[in-house]
């Protein structure tokens, strides 16, 4: 059994997880909050079916993403 628990598209358990990272060859994705920063996702991939998922790791991410997006009042 898999750490990340079993893939929502195909039921296996072949899950790797890619941590956040702008090192070469990563193919990092994220959002920008400003000119310099990039907030950067984590994912999980599926080695059965490719099925990949990706979210923050850091809950003052999560924050920062809230000020600069959050809901419009």
């Amino acid at each position: 059994m898999s750490a990340f628990g079993v893939c929502p598209n195909c039921g296996q358990d072949d899950i790797i997880r890619i941590p956040p990272s702008m090192a070469a060859g990563q193919g990092a994705s994220g959002v920008p909050v400003n000119a310099l920063r990039l907030i950067l996702f984590a994912r999980l991939i599926c080695l059965t079916c490719g099925l990949v998922r990706e979210w923050v790791d850091d809950r003052d991410k999560l924050d920062q993403l809230r000020a600069k997006y959050g809901r419009q009042r």
